[in-house]
């Protein structure tokens, strides 16, 4: 295996992770101020226009667009979506597995699963010189196992495998 640079390239540090919807704020409500003076001082549908893109960047910001925007141009389509799919499948065995054996705690359901679920644990992408992801099951996160992406350095990633948005960095 080739020895990769820490952190991954495409999670550079959390710093840009939690720099984004900040400043996705910050560029709203610049479009929000400038396209009202725009109306104010024209009466233009320019100026409506622009506060409303500027309003519509808001719940984008927070409803997980950005992050799927952030990675889809960091992985590429075809990558973010074999890691959805991967992801998908992971999550679906893992409920279904803790449905077979209710009365588990959580920590026994990830000491099972891992035992008896075995699937090549790396994820790789279309370009050899990117490392890796690789997963992990958490029983600590939530009130049920999750599957974590672990992409190196001791930084792990959970995912809304529905939107792809990141729900938790460490």
């Amino acid at each position: 295996m080739p020895a990769y640079p820490c952190p991954h390239p495409y999670f550079p540090s959390e710093l840009l992770w939690v720099l984004a919807v900040p400043m996705l704020l910050l560029m709203a409500s610049f479009l929000v101020v400038v396209g009202g003076l725009h109306w104010i001082a024209t009466r233009s549908k320019i100026g409506v226009a622009i506060v409303a893109s500027g309003a519509l960047i808001v719940p984008a910001a927070f409803a997980g667009i950005v992050d799927r925007l952030m990675l889809r141009s960091l992985f590429g389509t075809e990558d973010l979506a074999r890691l959805q799919h991967e992801l998908l499948i992971r999550e679906a065995d893992l409920e279904r597995y803790g449905r077979e054996y209710p009365g588990l705690s959580n920590s026994q359901i990830v000491e099972g699963f891992l035992a008896t679920h075995q699937r090549p644990n790396g994820f790789f992408f279309d370009d050899p010189a990117v490392p890796p992801l690789f997963f992990k099951v958490s029983d600590w996160r939530d009130t049920v196992p999750r599957i974590v992406v672990d992409f190196g350095c001791s930084n792990n990633a959970v995912f809304d495998t529905t939107t792809m948005a990141i729900e938790q960095l460490d």
